[in-house]
């Protein structure tokens, strides 16, 4: 799992908040989780977005074998963008360099964000309420920041799942939308970058008063957000 890339502590994004446009591509990758074997499924979203950096250059709030989730060693972003042009025919440079750009720091995440399931955002900066409701919740995903294209017609986004649902594994899609002339953001591709049945690479990074505590994940199972196995 990751940490930040150029942004030491992301300090200087650290008030930044996504654009309207940004929720809007990200209620459009969540919805594609409705699919589910679960009829009433709850799923956590982590309040604070990944970044591209590694552990000890920035607050990513979850390391895969102590880096960033975008390209996992011994992969570099280089390799990611090559993988994504052979796959999503057309994509634009703007999108990707902005992409990069924008995941240089995490940032805070929050509600109203409509999804078709129940969710809470979980994390360092949401109050823990108490409900029992939301002690094993089904699913916990993790958000990049939006990527666009100098006209925004164009939107990249990476989404992490960790499902607790059957077999284990953990998944990471590189998801690419596109709007139409309605301004509706439509699927326009999916990489499905990471698989893995063996979570012990994983780690979640949680903070403390005095810094930092990492945690090793339960065994997360795979359902990407086709809902297919």
């Amino acid at each position: 799992m990751c940490g930040i890339l150029c942004n030491p502590a992301g300090i200087a994004h650290a008030q930044e908040q996504p654009s309207n446009e940004e929720y809007r591509v990200y209620e459009s990758a969540l919805g594609l989780l409705s699919s589910s074997p679960t009829a009433d499924l709850h799923v956590a979203i982590y309040d604070r977005t990944l970044n591209g950096s590694c552990e000890g250059d920035g607050n990513n709030p979850v390391l895969a074998k102590g880096c960033t989730f975008f390209w996992v060693k011994p992969d570099t972003s280089d390799d990611v963008e090559q993988k994504l042009r052979a796959r999503f025919h057309g994509l634009e440079r703007s999108t990707w360099k902005h992409f990069k750009a924008s995941n240089t720091a995490s940032i805070t995440l929050h509600d109203p964000l409509s999804t078709p399931w129940q969710h809470r955002f979980t994390g360092t900066g949401t109050p823990v309420d108490g409900s029992k409701e939301w002690n094993s919740p089904d699913m916990t995903v993790f958000l990049s920041r939006v990527g666009f294209n100098s006209k925004k017609t164009e939107a990249l986004v990476y989404v992490l799942v960790f499902s607790y649902l059957d077999r284990t594994a953990t998944t990471g899609d590189y998801l690419r939308f596109r709007a139409g002339p309605d301004k509706t953001w439509t699927l326009a591709g999916r990489v499905s970058y990471l698989s893995r049945d063996d979570d012990a690479f994983a780690e979640l990074r949680q903070g403390e008063k005095n810094g930092q505590k990492v945690m090793k994940l339960r065994p997360a199972s795979l359902r990407t957000l086709t809902g297919r196995k």
